[in-house]
């Protein structure tokens, strides 16, 4: 199933340094960044991944027998569940909001984030 989306970006409202969250669709990549992340002072870095509860549920080795297309399909249903779960309580990552909301800057680091995983232009 194709998302509609390349990157989901949730904003605090500047509650804390890393203003945005932004989970990659394609990885389940979690990223934490501000408007100007490529600044000294700014932030910019990998958070984690929307399967890391498979990890304390079931150990690391949870992967191990599965398909590509069995990964996937529990990729997209945890991927689901992290994006749910934030839109239904703003207090936890802020409300959801579009790439073109962002900063120059912050729409920037979403590319550079989306550059390895074949994504053209982030939506």
């Amino acid at each position: 199933m194709a998302r509609k989306k390349a990157i989901y970006i949730f904003d605090n409202g500047g509650a804390t340094a890393d203003r945005y969250t932004g989970v990659i669709s394609k990885t389940g990549e979690i990223v934490g960044f501000n408007s100007n992340p490529f600044h000294p002072q700014g932030f910019g870095q990998f958070c984690g991944n929307v399967t890391h509860r498979m990890n304390i549920t079931f150990g690391y080795g949870w992967r191990d027998g599965h398909t590509a297309k069995g990964l996937k399909r529990i990729l997209n249903a945890e991927l689901d569940n992290y994006v749910n779960e934030a839109r239904k309580d703003s207090k936890w990552l802020g409300k959801e909001i579009n790439v073109k909301d962002l900063s120059d800057d912050a729409k920037k680091y979403v590319e550079y984030c989306l550059s390895d995983i074949d994504y053209k232009t982030a939506e």
